[in-house]
């Protein structure tokens, strides 16, 4: 893990902050007069698993998981684009910047094992705030023992851009992909959709604090990992996707890779109570931000008619929790949903574009 200053610019630092030694020094291993960690906060990086040499080398040295395959993900966070700055604490945007990792290792069936971290810190970062960064992305590594194992960080005249990358683990004959969706599976998701996108539109009017769970969806997803792994497990799910582009839209990957279509059942779309409340006091069209809205991080998944009982319950059993049935696949092509007088309705099963 190295700092770099780029060539012609300014220096970037302010009086007070921790050189770059330091600062990569006190975010591996914490600054001795931080304080304590609170109750059930994490303090030091979990060790992992297969970690031969760590960070603080020219590079992490592994030991291959076995017989299992590596999986293998990465996303970018830009700031003005995925975050800002007055959305909620650095410590929220250090969870959710391994989250939504952990999320699509989730969706494959795998075990997290191992992640990158490279920071490129514009002047008005300070030390404080890095230092709070850490705690977010360090609760959420504890939580499913992910080593940290190197990473980059260098200064930047701005924005802030955060890169995380993950490696997991998977049994070869049990990987989960988007292409494996036939006619007359189930469909399901594993929690009710639109929370999140609600939190990011409360965020930009600047009234957040009237409804806390739509805020908390957005600023502190939670990756569906033991899901994930219950789904490899059982071998009952055929084809599986993490929720980061909306309902509709990731709906619309399963359709494309598996060359199938879908139905949707309105009434079978499960709505969270503050979800609904918001989008009747704001006068805001529920149906959209439940089939479009993005960055939930939940799980979406097809499992075979005859074994969606046997599924379900076994879920219940394992993890104290089902999961929403909400349509059938079909043969024909497009996504359709189906209102409750039985009038059908064709949806563009599009996705979020960002470039577009």
């Amino acid at each position: 893990m190295t700092v770099k200053r780029p060539e012609g610019e300014g220096d970037s630092r302010r009086p007070g902050r921790w050189g770059e030694f330091e600062l990569i020094r006190k975010f591996l291993s914490g600054p001795e007069a931080e304080s304590a960690p609170g109750p059930g906060a994490a303090s030091a990086w979990p060790t992992g698993q297969g970690v031969v040499i760590g960070p603080g080398d020219d590079a992490a040295v592994l030991r291959p998981p076995g017989d299992r395959v590596i999986l293998q993900t990465t996303d970018l966070l830009v700031e003005g684009i995925h975050f800002r700055r007055d959305w909620g604490t650095p410590r929220h945007l250090g969870w959710k910047s391994l989250a939504v990792n952990l999320s699509d290792i989730a969706a494959m069936g795998g075990q997290p094992l191992h992640c990158l971290l490279s920071l490129a810190l514009p002047p008005p970062w300070t030390d404080a705030e890095v230092m709070e960064f850490r705690r977010g992305f360090l609760d959420l590594a504890c939580r499913f023992d992910v080593a940290l194992i190197g990473g980059d960080v260098t200064a930047s005249p701005g924005p802030l851009l955060i890169s995380v990358t993950v490696n997991g683990a998977a049994d070869p004959a049990r990987v989960l992909t988007r292409a494996g969706a036939r006619p007359g599976d189930v469909i399901w998701i594993s929690r009710p959709p639109g929370a999140a996108a609600a939190g990011l539109e409360l965020l930009r009017e600047g009234s957040p604090e009237v409804y806390p769970e739509l805020l908390e969806a957005f600023l502190q997803p939670r990756p569906e990992v033991e899901l994930g792994l219950a789904c490899a497990a059982g071998g009952r799910v055929r084809a599986l996707i993490d929720v980061s582009d909306g309902l509709a839209g990731d709906l619309g990957h399963i359709l494309e890779a598996s060359g199938v279509g879908a139905e949707l059942e309105e009434t079978a779309l499960p709505v969270l109570p503050a979800l609904k409340s918001a989008a009747r006091n704001r006068n805001w069209n529920l149906r959209e931000y439940m089939l479009r809205g993005g960055e939930e991080y939940s799980l979406l998944g097809c499992t075979p008619e005859g074994q969606w009982e046997n599924f379900d319950r076994a879920l219940r059993e394992k993890l104290g929790r089902g999961v929403y049935a909400i349509g059938r696949v079909r043969r024909e092509a497009g996504l359709v949903l189906r209102h409750a007088d039985g009038r059908e309705e064709n949806i563009a099963p599009r996705a979020y574009d960002h470039f577009r």
